[in-house]
């Protein structure tokens, strides 16, 4: 059966504290949600999930009160409405589950020309047909997405990352520091912005959130550290859990999608690159802070 290739690693992600690590220039808490006045206001409730959050208080599910009326797979039936109706409800009443579920979206919205395009492309098979369906399904279901909703990727993540979603802080930050990312908010970013999406990926790690911790491994994530050996330590514990669940650094994941058996593209290859210009002292000191981190997070299952 055909493999095609996707970018991405189907990663689960755990909740457990973690270390404290030292951000180059995190403030003093969670700024509020920002973002760009192209919709109605957000109701009060989904404010909440924007306000500045305690160093001390525990992340919890922003407006919970809400978050009955949104169930995966109930309310978020798509229908011919599309996406649209759906990301700005999330956008004005919903809580950070929500917020995730319209990011995601907005998110294969935001590459859905690409990926159709790329179905199109692919060799006949006995699944090409039913996954062309399926991304044409997509393209139309993002229809009613307008340019403005789809600016509400970035901020939406942040909410979700106030309310502890996994991988949403990891979303977030991705989207400030690739600007060919369809969430990109452009170059430069917002201070304020930036020193918000910092203090989300240190909580996310913080609290056990593993997409945090192989994006802070990334080459995108050395910009969080103030200490280039701890951006190291972190690498180094990615390729410790990686060892003890028996992952190597090029190996990916396969499921089904479609009808088509579909392969992920392993987001662990940069552990390959040897040479990063770290001295031995550095290397030894980076493998003492790496164990912390990895005591504080538990082997991933594997799909």
């Amino acid at each position: 059966m055909l493999i095609l290739v996707l970018f991405g690693a189907m990663l689960l992600s755990y909740f457990r504290p973690g270390v404290e690590l030292r951000f180059r220039a995190p403030g003093d808490a969670a700024k509020p949600v920002m973002a760009p006045s192209v919709l109605r206001a957000p109701s009060p409730e989904a404010q909440q999930a924007s306000k500045p959050l305690e160093s001390s208080a525990p992340l919890v599910d922003a407006a919970p009160a809400r978050d009955s009326e949104f169930v995966a797979g109930e309310a978020f039936t798509i229908g011919s409405e599309g996406y649209g109706p759906h990301i700005e409800r999330a956008w004005r009443d919903g809580g950070a589950r929500q917020a995730a579920e319209a990011a995601e979206m907005l998110s294969t919205c935001g590459n859905s020309a690409n990926t159709l395009k790329a179905a199109y492309s692919l060799p006949d098979s006995s699944g090409k047909s039913g996954f062309v369906e399926l991304m044409e399904a997509e393209a139309r279901r993002c229809q009613t997405v307008t340019a403005a909703m789809q600016q509400l990727e970035q901020p939406l993540w942040a909410r979700a990352a106030q309310g502890r979603q996994a991988a949403a802080a990891a979303r977030n930050w991705t989207c400030l520091v690739h600007p060919k990312n369809p969430c990109s908010l452009g170059d430069p970013v917002a201070p304020e912005v930036k020193s918000q999406a910092v203090t989300l990926m240190q909580q996310a790690l913080d609290f056990g959130d593993r997409k945090a911790l192989e994006t802070a491994a990334s080459h995108s994530g050395k910009a969080l550290f103030a200490d280039p050996v701890l951006w190291r330590a972190h690498q180094l514990a990615v390729a410790e859990l990686d060892r003890r669940e028996g992952r190597k650094p090029t190996q990916s994941i396969e499921f089904e999608y479609g009808g088509m058996r579909m392969r992920t593209a392993t987001a662990h290859e940069f552990l390959l690159h040897k040479n990063l210009g770290f001295s031995a002292d550095d290397e030894a000191r980076a493998a003492a802070l790496s164990k912390a981190i990895v005591d504080r997070f538990p082997p991933a299952k594997r799909p």
